[in-house]
């Protein structure tokens, strides 16, 4: 007999109501598997709801090394603004803003940096 596959207590489920909020011409968008996040409206709605995403510090070493980096935007990016985190199942969270501040930071040797991690359970 096949083991049944236990369900977390936080397994995302499909909305039936759900509907993407449109993308304006300037949005940054970051293609993550079969996701694409709007960066833009991330970062809006993290900044609009403070209580409900508390900046929290990360190991830099679990985020390093996944793109390509534009060697001259690295020296303007400012590590004390935190990257966004998304979760992309229950509690798994992928990078999807702040490629460059967790570069730099690892190249200077930083061990932690600030993030916001977003989590559907939070928005709800």
């Amino acid at each position: 007999m096949p083991m049944k596959k236990s369900k977390h207590p936080r397994a995302l489920k499909a909305d039936n109501n759900f509907f993407p909020i449109p993308v304006d011409d300037n949005d940054e968008m970051y293609p993550n598997g079969m996701f694409v996040f709007n960066v833009t409206k991330m970062q809006q709605h993290l900044n609009d709801n403070p209580d409900l995403y508390p900046t929290e510090t990360i190991l830099v070493e679990d985020y390093k090394d996944f793109c390509v980096i534009d060697e001259d935007h690295l020296e303007t990016v400012d590590l004390a603004k935190p990257v966004i985190l998304a979760e992309i199942r229950p509690d798994h969270f992928n990078l999807v803003d702040g490629h460059h501040r967790v570069t730099k930071a690892h190249r200077q040797g930083v061990k932690e940096i600030k993030a916001q991690p977003a989590q559907p359970a939070r928005a709800a």
